[in-house]
């Protein structure tokens, strides 16, 4: 994950860019859902807050088994310090989840 060069600075109206970047590295193809949580409902996401991401397997060739995205929105109405957000990842079919922390700070970081 690649919060930019400012990492967890966000500033009132100035668009933040959060990469999201999966590799597989199993035998078997990969289908996962990544989900943006606790976003406040003020900043619009665009393409939404939800992706389906579909991953090749890995089987040491040069097949690209990545694959990579972006949440990006515009924080408005600013009100705190510090935002915590949560990308949740969850691999289909098989009830898997994954939670990634993500803290934003309103400001200089």
């Amino acid at each position: 994950m690649n919060y930019g060069e400012e990492l967890c600075k966000i500033e009132e109206g100035f668009e933040k860019c959060i990469k999201v970047t999966l590799c597989n590295k199993l035998y078997l193809s990969q289908y996962l859902t990544v989900r943006i949580n606790g976003v406040p409902e003020e900043w619009c996401v665009i393409n939404g807050k939800e992706r389906a991401v579909g991953l090749e397997h890995w089987h040491g060739s040069k097949v690209n088994h990545t694959n990579s995205f972006d949440f990006v929105f515009t924080p408005v109405a600013l009100k705190n310090y510090k935002y915590n957000l949560t990308l949740e990842i969850s691999v289909n079919g098989r009830g898997e989840k994954y939670f990634v922390p993500v803290t934003l700070i309103n400001g200089a970081c």
